[in-house]
């Protein structure tokens, strides 16, 4: 029972690292004039300009930012997809994986809450 709960565990972080990397990519696509997507309102990248503008930054800072984001997004995805496919079996493989998955992670949720402690 605990191998499925860990299992479970490491499957909901990747889908939610998926669609966490989804929507910035896509909202990423749409400013750039790319895709036009009715259904799909992605303002991280209008928050991000707001946030930044306090501090007098400038749009390429902006996009450097957001496309940085993109990016640790998309690698989280990649991680928490390789440890999700690992076979529990291969125990050692499956351990060095998911502590690679959540290190990444979790240091892009440092990386938020620390930008809003300094805020």
């Amino acid at each position: 029972m605990r191998i499925l709960f860990k299992q479970s565990l490491v499957i909901f972080w990747f889908l939610w690292w998926a669609f966490a990397f989804l929507t910035d990519f896509i909202g990423g696509l749409e400013l750039l004039g790319l895709t036009s997507t009715p259904w799909f309102d992605g303002h991280n990248f209008p928050f991000l300009q707001k946030t930044l503008a306090q501090f007098g930054a400038s749009i390429a800072v902006d996009v450097i930012l957001f496309v940085g984001i993109i990016l640790w997004l998309f690698l989280s995805t990649l991680l928490f997809a390789f440890a999700s496919f690992t076979p529990y079996s291969q125990t050692d493989r499956w351990q060095k994986r998911v502590d690679a998955a959540f290190i990444v992670s979790l240091g892009l949720w440092l990386a938020f809450f620390w930008r809003i402690r300094q805020l």
